[in-house]
């Protein structure tokens, strides 16, 4: 099966945003540029998270847009999904708001994000770039490589200068919210969260954004 380019758009009020997931593969922990560690409170603060990626079998996604077409990484039986997230290029404060997102979604056990300067080869791997032109409705976008009915790769496009005309609340969610497709969750019906198709002002992942990636990832068919 050949490997295939999916972009999902992100219908919004006023800007857009394009979607899907991100990986898994270990590498020296020299090459990792690491965020600051979760604190472990954070995880109790989280309703429903637990520290194990299990749930049952007959469990479903819940407040799915099904306009789009996610596909999740492959995750290996008992083990993390280990996502990179290459930095190179990113100003200071872009980099801040990527250490914020990893923190933010490295809560889920079934994934580890992780922000690296440059993506050692064959890794699973999603790049991201500034890009300073209009980018027409779209504040950003997530363009994910499948294959074989998981995501192997992918690419993260900010439009900059969309974003300093939102401001820095809603930046830090479009960076949030980009990261939550490149690790596996489509859009929500429900407004006025996070992984809502709207640029809003809601920069943290809830309960259900948790809950979908333990559907995701825990019961996997090989």
């Amino acid at each position: 099966m050949n490997d295939e380019t999916t972009n999902v758009p992100r219908v919004k009020k006023r800007r857009t945003v394009i979607a899907l997931a991100v990986a898994a593969v270990v590498v020296g922990a020299s090459l990792v540029q690491l965020a600051p560690p979760i604190a472990p409170e954070a995880h109790s603060a989280v309703l429903g998270v637990t520290d194990e990626c299990a749930i049952g079998k007959d469990k479903k996604l819940r407040d799915q847009d099904y306009d789009d077409d996610q596909l999740p990484w492959r995750r290996a039986k008992g083990k993390e999904v280990v996502i990179f997230f290459e930095t190179k290029g990113l100003t200071s404060e872009y980099l801040k708001h990527h250490r914020k997102a990893v923190e933010l979604w490295d809560v889920s056990p079934c994934i580890k994000p992780q922000l690296i300067k440059d993506c050692p080869r064959d890794a699973n791997c999603v790049t991201i770039s500034l890009d300073d032109s209009k980018g027409g409705d779209d504040d950003g976008n997530f363009d994910a490589k499948e294959k074989k009915g998981f995501t192997i790769g992918g690419h993260i496009t900010l439009y900059t200068e969309n974003l300093e005309e939102a401001g820095k609340v809603e930046t830090l969610n479009v960076v949030v919210h980009e990261m939550g497709h490149a690790v596996g969750l489509r859009h929500r019906k429900k407004k006025n969260v996070l992984m809502h198709g709207d640029t809003n002002k809601v920069t943290k992942p809830d309960t259900t954004d948790y809950y979908n990636l333990l559907v995701l990832y825990a019961n996997q068919k090989k």
